[in-house]
């Protein structure tokens, strides 16, 4: 999913820079109890959704049915959820450069 957000192209994407760790790092130990309760909530909602519409996983969908996938979430639910995307993708590429 970080990889969707944060795709390689002329500099290191989310995979090269192990954003994966850095999620997993921050909402246990840097998102306030309430932050990391809305992050996990999403993806559940990204899951349900995508059952729903793909009647699959979202792992098991490719890329552009995935990146449709984060859309209509985010479009569903801007005002809490979509905040939460913006504070992570901000950290996520702050992160991305950090370490390159």
């Amino acid at each position: 999913m970080a990889e969707l957000i944060i795709p390689a192209n002329d500099t290191p994407g989310a995979l090269d820079a192990n954003v994966a760790d850095y999620i997993i790092h921050a909402v246990s130990e840097q998102l306030t109890r309430k932050d990391a309760n809305n992050f996990i909530s999403g993806l559940k909602e990204v899951e349900q959704v995508c059952r729903h519409k793909k009647k699959k996983d979202f792992l098991a969908c490719n890329k552009k049915d995935q990146t449709d996938i984060l859309f209509l979430v985010k479009e569903r639910n801007p005002f809490t959820r979509g905040r939460l995307i913006h504070k992570i993708e901000r950290k996520l590429r702050g992160a991305t450069f950090l370490k390159h």
